[in-house]
């Protein structure tokens, strides 16, 4: 049986995040730095327990990651570790990028194509938006707003292409 709705977890993360040597770490609004440049590791969250949590939970698990540098959340452990779980991953942008965010959008641009996808631009086959067509909009619509100068970092681990909403 394939996992329905219910068994679902979708986890969405907008924010600002940042590689410190080897590790990735999201900041959450209450970080601190501990020098005018360097992060307290303390009062940020680590991307592994994040990764963790979502491990233990049941069927589909499905990430949204709107952060600077976000894929420097997937080290090669974290790529293999998401791949054995079958989580997929889709980032605003790779390890050495900036995530960017246009005013008169309202929100970061990878967040807004995600909405404009699963609101119906994504709706390729007239049945739903679809995991592969969410992705391929996402990206030609976040290089397209960003004048390619973002481009979308995506694991999809061995999956169907799975039902992801009905708008």
């Amino acid at each position: 049986d394939l996992p329905g709705p219910e068994d679902t977890t979708i986890l969405f993360i907008a924010g600002h995040g940042l590689n410190i040597d080897e590790d990735y770490y999201v900041i959450p609004s209450d970080g601190r730095q501990q020098d005018g440049e360097r992060w307290r590791r303390s009062s940020l969250v680590a991307w592994s327990d994040i990764h963790e949590a979502i491990e233990r939970t049941k069927g589909r698990r499905f990430m949204l990651l709107d952060t600077c540098h976000a894929a420097g959340a997937f080290n090669a452990k974290m790529e293999k570790e998401a791949a054995d779980a079958k989580i997929v991953v889709l980032a605003a942008t790779g390890a050495n990028n900036t995530a960017a965010e246009l005013e008169q959008l309202g929100h970061g641009v990878f967040t807004y194509a995600v909405l404009e996808g699963m609101r119906g631009a994504a709706n390729t086959g007239g049945d739903g938006v679809r995991i592969l067509g969410l992705s391929d909009y996402i990206d030609r619509e976040v290089r397209r707003l960003t004048n390619q100068k973002q481009e979308p970092f995506y694991h999809l681990p061995r999956t169907e292409n799975f039902l992801v909403a009905r708008p």
